[in-house]
C-alpha cells in the first residue's frame, strides 16, 4: 500500500512540474490518472493541501473561479484568464514601471496583475 501512495504523490508532482499554466485539483487529477490509473480526486486534494501546507505549491486565487496551483518555485509573473475556456496561463511581464504610479512613501510587499480576455485558440467574441 506505501508504495501506492508514493506512486500517486510521484503522479501529482510529475504533472504539476510538467504544466504550463496553473492548474485546479480537477485538471491535476484528470492529467494524474495517466500516471496512476484509478486515482481518487480526494487523494489529489489531501496531497494538493500538503504540498501546499510544505512550501512546494502556492495557490492562485482569481475572483469567482476555483483555487488553481502552481509551484512555488516559479520566478515572478502575472496570469492571463481566458473569459471562453476559462483556462489561466503564465504571462512574464516586467513590473518595475509599476511602483513609479504609487505615492511617495508607499512601500511595495508584492503585487498581482491578472489580464483578462480570449486566448489565442478561442475564438474572440464579436
Amino acid at each position: 500500500m506505501a508504495g501506492r501512495r508514493t506512486s500517486q504523490k510521484q503522479a501529482i508532482k510529475a504533472v504539476i512540474e510538467n504544466a504550463t499554466r496553473p492548474l485546479t485539483v480537477p485538471d491535476i487529477h484528470k492529467l494524474a490518472l495517466d500516471h496512476c490509473e484509478g486515482m481518487g480526486i480526494a487523494t489529489v486534494y489531501r496531497a494538493v493541501n500538503r504540498l501546499v501546507e510544505n512550501g512546494w505549491l502556492k495557490e492562485v486565487n482569481l475572483p469567482g473561479q476555483p483555487t488553481r496551483y502552481e509551484l512555488h518555485s516559479l520566478d515572478h509573473h502575472h496570469h492571463f484568464h481566458c473569459a471562453t475556456c476559462e483556462q489561466v496561463f503564465d504571462i512574464a511581464a516586467p513590473c518595475q514601471d509599476l511602483t513609479s504610479h504609487l505615492p511617495d512613501n508607499f512601500n511595495v510587499t508584492r503585487h498581482e496583475v491578472t489580464f483578462y480576455g480570449t486566448c489565442g485558440r478561442c475564438p474572440t467574441a464579436t
